[in-house]
């Protein structure tokens, strides 16, 4: 019976064994209990596309072999392009999604990243989805401008191979600015021809600047006697046809415009040496191996062109700069002091003429700190967390801006800077990123007011100069359109004040939203020009000179002090010169 009984016993825990052992055919999970799907395996990217037309600005009409291409800002992308049909018409198929700008450029025309979708800009960075589909973009190419003359010396031969530079001009927040746009060579018959022009005001020079081959050294003329004759050379000659940059005269182009007849005469005369000594400011003694350079001056007496001329060094410290034209320069020194740490500059303006110039003393002067507070008036109060920024920038461009975050006392609540001036030059005093309806109303110095004239650095000292902030600015809101009633999203706005002349600090520019609608806070009482632009501005909007263009294409605004006013800005076509 025992051993009976110990059988089943074993028989039952083998079979409770075996069951555990064995893959059970049950649901894994029991009744009511969800069952996770797997995930869906993600959609694949569908190809964007963008389809529009390429249209002449000045006509409406459509412009064929227009190329159109879309440029990745991602890595890893490809760039595609496409050329317009004879309608003007382009397709962009099988874009991969991705961040892009889009261009479109045309023989005979300027190049625009500028296209519009449903009335309004494209941003210039812009993001396509996957399947995206823009149907409806258009570009209005502007054409180029074009100068062309002939150059002959002065005994009447073409100046076969002579160096034609057209300089464009601009002013800086009021600085006169240069900057080589075009250069060629006269063919055969002294002709030139400049394509590819932007509007504005150039000024237009032919050098013959022959480069010289190495080792070469040019033996001077001589005498029936055998006596050495000065040295001679032809003149860099401006339009129209003086050897002084402060004669010159600007060549104003708009879209389009085909200017012929900028015909130049090179002369010959004398080239002169300057001569002279670079003086420590401090010590009194010789700087050698300073930096001199030499820059032509305008009729502003501010702005500068750069030469080539190049300074030499005798063993005694003093310079020598051979072969310069007659006109008018500004001489820029830059040196180190005794401890090799201080940085000296100086410059002085002169005139040459046809004798060499000999004893020049120039001299070089550490710049000087100078400290300066920020004074507020009006109702409003400097919030707590407000970081205004405090900008010095002179006149010459030759020195350094001088851009400063100020510090709050603690005690007196006061905003507080210090900057580094030179003493020969003058300063205009900006003040940015300003809170609410506050703008720079004075820059006073021993009470007197300085601003609409400069800050001289010859003035600096140990009594702080104060910048005053005024918060009963103005503001100026509402929305910009084009003559078509398009709405301009994304286009630049200024106000330009009116008349323009010692009101630098009052200038005022923001941003279209995408949906042209823009504000102006903080603006100066006074009469404006406001005027609006996608691509390019009507004017040289820092040139007191030349915004005829910007108020015929604008609207004039009065503001009042502590008043908003709404408006809808309709630009309008500039008119053609």
């Amino acid at each position: 019976m025992i051993r009976k009984l110990r059988f089943v016993v074993a028989t039952l825990a083998c079979a409770l064994v075996c069951a555990a052992q064995e893959p059970s055919s049950a649901p894994a999970n029991p009744p009511g209990a969800l069952n996770p799907a797997p995930p869906a395996p993600p959609e694949p990217d569908k190809p964007a596309q963008l389809e529009g037309i390429v249209l002449n600005d000045s006509t409406g009409e459509p412009l064929r072999r227009a190329r159109v291409v879309l440029h990745p800002l991602e890595a890893g992308l490809p760039s595609t392009g496409s050329e317009a049909d004879d309608e003007g018409h382009f397709l962009l198929r099988d874009i991969p999604k991705g961040t892009y700008n889009l261009t479109a450029e045309r023989d005979g025309f300027l190049t625009s990243a500028q296209p519009l979708t449903s009335g309004l800009r494209m941003p210039p960075a812009f993001e396509l989805k996957s399947g995206e589909v823009i149907s409806d973009i258009t570009f209005r190419l502007r054409p180029w401008a074009v100068l062309s003359g002939r150059i002959r010396y002065d005994d009447g031969e073409f100046g076969v191979g002579v160096r034609v530079q057209v300089y464009r001009t601009d002013h800086i927040r009021g600085r006169s600015a240069y900057s080589l746009a075009a250069t060629t060579a006269a063919n055969d018959r002294g002709e030139y021809r400049i394509y590819g022009l932007v509007p504005g005001a150039y000024l237009v020079a032919a050098s013959n600047d022959t480069p010289t081959p190495a080792n070469y050294r040019e033996q001077p003329m001589v005498d029936v006697e055998g006596r050495e004759l000065p040295a001679m050379g032809y003149m860099t000659t401006f339009y129209p046809n003086t050897e002084l940059m402060s004669q010159a005269v600007p060549i104003r182009l708009d879209y389009g415009k085909e200017l012929g007849g900028i015909d130049l005469f090179l002369r010959q005369a004398r080239k002169v040496t300057l001569s002279g000594r670079v003086i420590d400011g401090i010590t009194g003694e010789t700087l050698s191996g300073a930096t001199i350079t030499l820059e032509r001056v305008d009729a502003s007496g501010n702005g500068t062109m750069p030469t080539n001329a190049v300074a030499s060094f005798d063993h005694d410290g003093n310079f020598s700069i051979s072969n310069v034209s007659p006109g008018s320069y500004a001489v820029f020194v830059k040196g180190a002091g005794d401890s090799g740490e201080t940085v000296l500059t100086g410059h002085t303006v002169l005139a040459v003429g046809s004798d060499d110039v000999t004893g020049l003393d120039l001299v070089a002067t550490p710049p000087k700190s100078w400290a300066g507070r920020i004074i507020t008036e009006g109702p409003g109060v400097f919030p707590p967390g407000a970081a205004p920024r405090i900008s010095l920038e002179p006149r010459s461009m030759d020195a350094q801006v001088c851009n400063v975050n100020p510090t709050r006392d603690d005690e007196s609540g006061e905003f507080e800077f210090t900057c580094s001036v030179s003493r020969d030059e003058t300063y205009d005093v900006f003040a940015e990123n300003l809170p609410g309806d506050y703008y720079l109303s004075a820059v006073r110095v021993g009470g007197a007011d300085v601003k609409s004239f400069g800050l001289p650095g010859s003035i600096a000292s140990g009594t702080p100069f104060e910048v005053v902030l005024d918060s009963r600015g103005g503001r100026v809101s509402g929305a910009v359109a084009g003559s078509d009633g398009a709405l301009w999203g994304g286009a630049t706005l200024m106000l330009i004040p009116d008349p323009a002349q010692h009101r630098l600090q009052d200038y005022r520019f923001v941003y279209a939203d995408a949906n042209g609608r823009f504000i102006f806070h903080g603006v100066p009482p006074g009469n404006y020009t406001l005027v609006a632009w996608l691509d390019q501005a009507p004017c040289d909007v820092y040139d007191p000179g030349g915004l005829d263009p910007c108020r015929a294409a604008g609207t004039s605004v009065t503001v009042n002090a502590g008043i908003e006013q709404n408006l809808v800005l309709t630009m309008r076509s500039t008119p053609q010169p």
